[in-house]
């Protein structure tokens, strides 16, 4: 005859450590929790569409859109109109 206890299934190892955890957690409701958060003023500066490079001639090099053109054109929800050089507009 065996002493030793069963051990319990995976599923309830994973209640149990969960269960342990609890107590350190806080409930907050979700006006409390976002009264919390640390508001800091915008950063308007810095950006410049130039020093991003990467964008390169799309699926058809020959009809003037680049890849983030092309993304736009097929994701958007209104289309934007496609000006010469696929200089988009709208949308």
């Amino acid at each position: 005859m065996s002493t030793r206890q069963a051990e319990p299934p995976p599923g309830d190892l994973l209640m149990l450590r969960r269960t342990a955890l609890l107590p350190a957690l806080t409930a907050l409701a979700l006006a409390d929790a976002i009264g919390k958060l640390t508001v800091k003023p915008e950063h308007t500066g810095g950006y410049d569409r130039d020093d991003f490079k990467h964008w390169n001639s799309g699926a058809d090099p020959d009809d003037g859109c680049d890849t983030r053109e092309e993304l736009l054109l097929a994701e958007a929800v209104k289309q934007p109109t496609k000006g010469e050089g696929c200089k988009l507009t709208g949308g």
